[in-house]
């Protein structure tokens, strides 16, 4: 099902400063009690529906372990499923900022979609946060699944023990690694996408709503 509602609050792993800029000032938020709202762009339906299943799983732990509240507001977070397709990633994508009117988007699941979407993202300025930088940043060397390392995960491209998986394009799901641990969070790329990209636009937020000089 698409167009999904939950609440969200504040943490911060993922480097989402650059954002900031197209964010209304703090003055504006201030003023308002309108919700911040957060589009979710990921894969509900078709082959890639398990990996999506994780990181709605993933976005459902990280909203239990807060209030949905940051700065004292409430948070939207609004889910669209795209199939694994990069032209209706692309729709999806421009449904929820001209009809949401989200503030920020996360995802999409595949590379594929991103850049599908990169010439809206730009256009309509709203920010498309992805977590490329902290698969990097865990595993420099080895990130990708379809490497020769790792050739004994052909049979099965998802379970490779690295955050990219054996097709070189999606993030991998190794099921030994299914938890939100430290260790899985380095070897599963669905539950580090799930997890980081959420506390990446809180932080943004965090930072923009932020009183001047703290």
């Amino acid at each position: 099902m698409s167009g999904r509602k939950h609440q969200i609050s504040r943490r911060a792993l993922l480097k989402a400063g650059a954002a900031i800029s197209v964010f209304p000032a703090p003055a504006v938020w201030a003023q308002t009690t309108e919700p911040l709202r957060i589009g979710f762009l990921t894969v509900l339906t078709g082959p890639l529906a398990a990996g999506g299943k994780q990181q709605e799983e993933g976005a459902a732990l990280f909203l239990k372990e807060r209030n949905g509240m940051i700065a004292g507001r409430k948070v939207e977070l609004i889910t669209q499923d795209t199939a694994g397709q990069p032209a209706l990633a692309k729709t999806k994508l421009q449904e929820l900022v001209e009809r949401s009117k989200v503030h920020v988007s996360i995802g999409p699941l595949a590379t594929n979609e991103a850049l599908a979407m990169d010439g809206y993202v730009r256009d309509s300025k709203v920010p498309l946060i992805d977590y490329h930088a902290e698969v990097l940043k865990r595993r420099p060397n080895d990130w990708n699944g379809a490497g020769p390392k790792f050739k004994e995960f052909a049979k099965d491209v998802y379970q490779v023990p690295t955050l990219i998986s054996g097709d070189g394009v999606h993030p991998s799901y190794p099921k030994q690694h299914a938890d939100y641990s430290a260790d899985a969070l380095s070897k599963n790329g669905f539950q580090l996408r799930s997890v980081l990209t959420l506390r990446a636009y809180a932080d943004v937020i965090t930072r923009v709503l932020a009183p001047k000089g703290k």
